[in-house]
């Protein structure tokens, strides 16, 4: 269930995130699902990659991951954003993971045409030395 609680605890947890405060948004998007441990999908999502990116920012990367994977599998069917794939390629780029990486730029393409994302990917590629692969990508971008 989804409650005022929680509602106002993930407003403050945002807050804090975009303030680059990332230990005390940890503390407030882990007090959300302590209000609400199921909560709505859509909010879920929202909090376990909110948590996730936050955990990117302290290098608690498997910790990252985890919520990542558990945001994504919130909402098996469509997620509401590209996010957690954009946040889960960024992380797999920064632990040199490029497969997995383009997989993630990939999947987050899959659901929205970003230049942006479209760059990032035509970068790992590159970085991967698939050359021919990543010129056709960046030339989409």
């Amino acid at each position: 269930a989804w409650s005022v609680e929680a509602n106002n605890a993930l407003a403050e947890a945002d807050r804090l995130q975009q303030q680059k405060r990332w230990a005390d948004a940890i503390t407030y998007y882990k007090r959300v699902l302590a209000v609400s441990p199921n909560p709505p999908n859509f909010q879920k999502y929202i909090v376990l990659n909110n948590l996730g990116w936050s955990m990117y920012h302290t290098d608690r990367w498997a910790e990252a991951e985890h919520y990542y994977h558990l945001a994504l599998a919130a909402v098996p069917n469509k997620p509401p954003t590209d996010h957690a794939h954009i946040n889960l390629a960024t992380l797999y780029t920064k632990t040199h993971r490029p497969a997995e990486a383009v997989a993630s730029y990939r999947a987050a393409l899959s659901m929205t045409a970003s230049q942006r994302v479209q760059t990032q990917l035509g970068r790992v590629l590159i970085r991967n030395f698939q050359v021919g692969e990543a010129v056709e990508t960046l030339k989409e971008a």
